[in-house]
């Protein structure tokens, strides 16, 4: 009833609410864990929001710079409730400590600690003001840093900027540069760095400059920046590698970034190649040394209580395994015995003129 209350209030409010729709549009700031209206809260503060998108399974918020009315330019999504600008303003504007002041584009209404409503930048104008930057979608808040592509040469070449206190883009470069993982061969272009190297620096020349990764490393193709550290169950066993090796069957690597395979202990085995872990022999197999990729089963006669054994236990006398992987033996009963160790038969009968009224007698 509480349900179809809060619903039939929010169909009521004005503005635009649609239910099991999500509106794909560049995102002014994500939140998460938020109430819905807390997110129309959040919403109304920024003057560029212009409507929300609102999870109800994981509490998620998506503030939008656009507003689309009507399914267009939405994707239906059960779990989504969008709603526009009017009808988050209407939703939120009971609500305790609102921030009722208008501000100007690009500006946020906040609370001061005296409670009083103020306006501060929050954003930046779009990016397609930037000299010399090929303009995408992207999110403009105070303090956010990107790394954009140049429209002049050298090709390909970069920028990075940073959206400062004042809402202005701050450069950090006078020109485009050759970027991290390339470098300037002369001319007008970029030259990115080979497959197996790498180039952590901004603005470099010559391609004496390259790095070759180092052993456990790689870079599967050419204009990285950084190394990949191979994953677990995988090598790299020299420098300049563009790939990693898999780890055969009877070792491992247990840990991103290693340079050889570790082999599984004694006791230890890895089926599979690619291995980041060894898995314990099970009771009545053993593996006798390191590098196993099965377990033996513990011959007739011999027996291992645990698992992760290097070795079988020979069936003392009065006890048997008749057959291969026993992880005990088995006593033998009254009027049997075995007058040595290591029984990998049966039980021998008391002759005639003889007996034996206990179990596991020699």
């Amino acid at each position: 009833m509480k349900v179809f209350l809060a619903l039939s209030f929010l169909s009521i409010v004005s503005g635009e609410y649609l239910e099991g729709y999500h509106l794909d549009v560049p995102l002014l700031k994500s939140l998460k864990d938020v109430g819905l209206r807390s997110c129309c809260k959040e919403c109304s503060a920024y003057t560029n929001c212009q409507s929300v998108n609102y999870n109800k399974n994981d509490f998620s918020c998506e503030l939008n710079y656009h507003h689309l009315s009507g399914l267009s330019g939405k994707t239906a999504l059960n779990e989504s409730v969008y709603m526009d600008r009017d009808h988050c303003f209407t939703l939120a504007s009971c609500s305790a400590n609102f921030c009722n002041l208008t501000c100007k584009i690009n500006e946020k209404c906040v609370l001061t600690s005296t409670h009083q409503p103020t306006c501060i930048i929050s954003e930046c104008d779009p990016v397609d003001i930037i000299p010399d930057i090929i303009p995408i979608n992207m999110s403009r808040l105070v303090g956010i840093r990107h790394s954009l592509r140049c429209s002049t040469q050298p090709y390909p070449s970069r920028q990075r900027v940073r959206c400062d206190t004042d809402g202005q883009w701050i450069r950090q470069y006078d020109t485009c540069k050759c970027f991290s993982g390339t470098f300037w061969g002369g001319g007008s272009t970029c030259i990115e760095c080979p497959a197996g190297q790498h180039l952590p620096y901004d603005d470099v020349a010559g391609n004496a400059s390259c790095i070759d990764c180092p052993a456990g490393s790689y870079t599967p193709g050419p204009g990285y920046a950084d190394c990949l550290a191979c994953r677990p169950g995988y090598y790299a066993p020299k420098t300049e590698s563009s790939f990693c090796k898999e780890c055969p069957a009877g070792s491992y690597t247990p840990s991103p970034g290693y340079d050889h395979c570790m082999e599984c202990p004694a006791g230890y085995f890895s089926w599979f190649p690619g291995s980041n872990s060894c898995t314990a022999c099970p009771v009545g197999s053993h593996t006798p040394g390191s590098g196993y990729r099965y377990c033996i089963l513990c011959p007739a006669g011999f027996f291992s209580p645990v698992p992760g054994s290097d070795s079988c236990i020979e069936c003392p006398a009065g006890y048997c395994s008749p057959d291969p992987g026993y992880d005990s033996c088995i006593e033998c009963p009254a009027g049997y015995y075995t007058p040595e160790p290591r029984c990998n038969s049966s039980c021998t009968a008391c002759p005639p003129g003889s007996y034996q009224s206990e179990a596991g007698q020699t």
